[in-house]
């Protein structure tokens, strides 16, 4: 999660809000999604292709003289699928950028038959 937050900060539009949305499945698997979205230049296909593999950078990333290991998200992926996760990026041409990710989950103690579950959302500005 950290990763997310801090890429988001660090590849977005300086001054725009990071969301965070966090919801629980409504089926009986109780699984927990976490949207990471914030505002930047859109992904090209091919760098999005290759976001979470081991070295890889942006090819705008290298441009702009961001620095970074390229090993941020594949570090994440691998966190997520060690879980039984599942993680995903998409861009849309006005630079939304939306890393997703899934946990198994339960309905664990603290979850009464009859509770609603909810979308929590958080907002803040990056830069």
């Amino acid at each position: 999660m950290e990763n997310l937050l801090t890429n988001a900060v660090k590849y977005g539009t300086a001054g725009t809000p990071v969301v965070v949305a966090v919801e629980r499945a409504d089926d009986e698997s109780g699984a927990i999604a976490v949207a990471v979205t914030n505002d930047g230049r859109e992904l090209a296909p091919e760098d999005l292709a290759r976001l979470f593999q081991r070295f890889q950078r942006t090819s705008s990333a290298r441009l702009q003289g961001i620095h970074g290991t390229g090993l941020g998200l594949y570090i994440t992926r691998s966190l997520v699928e060690a879980h039984g996760g599942r993680i995903a990026a998409e861009s849309s041409p006005a630079g939304k950028i939306t890393f997703r990710f899934t946990l198994p989950g339960g309905r664990g103690a603290g979850h009464a038959d009859g509770e609603t579950d909810r979308v929590d959302r958080l907002a803040f500005a990056s830069g």
